[in-house]
């Protein structure tokens, strides 16, 4: 597990409070950029080929939620007698689907600070004031959580591979 930075003391300043959640953000998502290219290996060893040119248009056009359920559908067939690792497997992937769907709303949707109850919150896609915009509010150290929780899902995915041998 990386070892994330001690969180900065209370109370925080606009400026570093901005600072403190683009860091955490930050790390999520470059955490999920290299999580995405070992998806993308495993789908080519599992597709049979190893040359990148050939498999690479097919991936190329993929959501990462098109990505994961196209692992999901090849693990199933491989190891269709084996239900240690289909249970492994797809509790795994409930966990990396809703971390999945948070990167989403982290990437796609908008942000709010309140600098007073030093939170921020995530706003899910959509048009402000829409009644279905979800709103989530976050504090550094349950952002902090959320990156660990990815974290340990990536890792996961590695020790699943080796585990089940794809």
């Amino acid at each position: 597990m990386t070892q994330l930075s001690p969180l900065p003391a209370f109370p925080l300043s606009e400026a570093e409070l901005e600072a403190a959640v683009g860091a955490l953000i930050g790390r999520l998502v470059l955490l999920l950029s290299r999580f995405e290219l070992n998806l993308d290996l495993c789908l080519g060893r599992l597709a049979g080929t190893g040359e990148a040119a050939l498999l690479g248009p097919l991936v190329e056009q993929l959501t990462l939620k098109a990505k994961m359920d196209a692992l999901r559908a090849m693990v199933a067939r491989r190891c269709a007698d084996d239900d240690a690792c289909l249970r492994e497997f797809n509790a795994w992937y409930g966990r990396m689907d809703r971390i999945r769907a948070r990167r989403n709303a982290f990437i796609h949707g908008g942000w709010a600070f309140n600098y007073f109850s030093q939170e921020v919150s995530n706003l899910a896609p959509g048009l402000p004031g829409a009644i279905t915009r979800k709103e989530t509010r976050y504090s550094l150290p349950a952002l902090e959580e959320e990156v660990a929780t990815a974290e340990a899902a990536a890792r996961e995915f590695g020790e699943l591979r080796r585990r089940w041998g794809f």
